[in-house]
């Protein structure tokens, strides 16, 4: 069985990236906003997410 995937576009916090990730998707979640992905990052640690969760901020170019 293929593993299910998922990409997040503008995640915020992570809250869909995080329950994907809970249910077995293999979820990538990109934000602008700096802050947003730090507290994505630690609220996923904090629920013991198995295996890797990308979060990632994207950056403007000048």
């Amino acid at each position: 069985m293929r593993k299910r995937k998922n990409f997040g576009l503008a995640c915020g916090f992570g809250r869909h990236a995080i329950e994907l990730a809970k249910k077995g998707f293999s979820v990538v979640g990109v934000d602008i906003t700096t802050e947003y992905i730090k507290e994505a990052r630690r609220i996923s640690s904090l629920k013991s997410i198995k295996g890797d969760v990308p979060l990632l901020t994207l950056c403007e170019s000048s």
